[in-house]
């Protein structure tokens, strides 16, 4: 099975979780969520358009930056 699909399938898994345990009202956290998402795309695009970059650090820095909103990758570990 790829990873992707493994990981979407995680992904399901724990929003139903998250259906059964909280109550109704997740308006509060899918806001929250959403709110660093866009924070998330907004560092990234910024990352992108900055033309003083080389590409290589670019990169690194998109990598950080998914990083700390918590989407690991190990696909540019070089350490």
């Amino acid at each position: 099975m790829p990873d992707s699909t493994m990981d979407l399938i995680t992904h399901e898994i724990g929003r139903m979780v998250v259906q059964y345990l909280l109550p109704p009202d997740l308006h509060i956290l899918e806001e929250r969520v959403n709110s660093e998402a866009i924070q998330t795309l907004d560092a990234i695009r910024a990352t992108l358009d900055d033309e003083d970059l080389e590409d290589f650090y670019c990169l690194d820095q998109i990598v950080e930056i998914m990083n700390n909103a918590g989407l690991i990758t190990s696909r540019h570990d070089f350490g």
